[in-house]
């Protein structure tokens, strides 16, 4: 498999991964030692010969990043727009974001890079996407959990009006929607 490969399998992987369920993560400031020694690595297996334009991939990914995390502000909903502030702080964002770039990385240079330091590239990003439905959309998950579904129900129970219950079996068709979409993207 080439690099360019690999990288477009992670690429894969970061597209199916969900914004909402990396908002609620805080990842550690690495060791700056640790790092520099790291990066001084990496930088020595891209310039190797059929060199790897390891620059211009973390560029491009941080630019796919910025793009993406600058589009979840914008959160139409059934009842117009939501403007939702994250509640993930901007030094999370910083280091979500060099996750990103080291495991992107780390899929370029896996077949240059000592397997501990292809790890290292990768934990922080394998840590932050195996977070899936932690993330705060607001939104319950009627994926079949009866828990799930208990907001919904006791809305429909304690609605009281026939006008009320229209407005909860709205919802509920809008809820059934966007699960099967969801679905369909998985």
């Amino acid at each position: 498999m080439t690099p360019g490969d690999r990288l477009d399998a992670f690429l894969h992987e970061l597209d199916r991964t969900k914004l909402a369920d990396l908002e609620v993560l805080a990842l550690p400031e690495p060791d700056p030692e640790e790092r520099a020694a790291l990066l001084g690595r990496v930088a020595e297996a891209a310039a190797r010969p059929d060199a790897v334009d390891v620059d211009g991939t973390r560029a491009g990914i941080r630019e796919l990043m910025l793009r993406r995390l600058s589009g979840d502000g914008f959160r139409p909903t059934w009842a117009g727009l939501n403007w939702v502030a994250s509640p993930m702080r901007i030094e999370d964002r910083a280091w979500l974001i060099v996750a990103v770039e080291d495991a992107a990385v780390a899929a370029l240079l896996e077949d240059r890079l000592d397997p501990d330091d292809v790890a290292a590239l990768r934990e922080p990003f394998a840590i932050a996407s195996s977070m899936e439905g932690a993330g705060t959309t607001g939104v319950p998950d009627l994926s079949g959990s009866r828990l799930a579904a208990a907001p919904v129900t006791a809305l429909a129970v304690s609605a009281g009006s026939i006008g009320g219950l229209g407005i909860i079996a709205a919802i509920a068709a809008f809820l059934r929607r966007r699960r099967r979409r969801l679905e369909q993207d998985d």
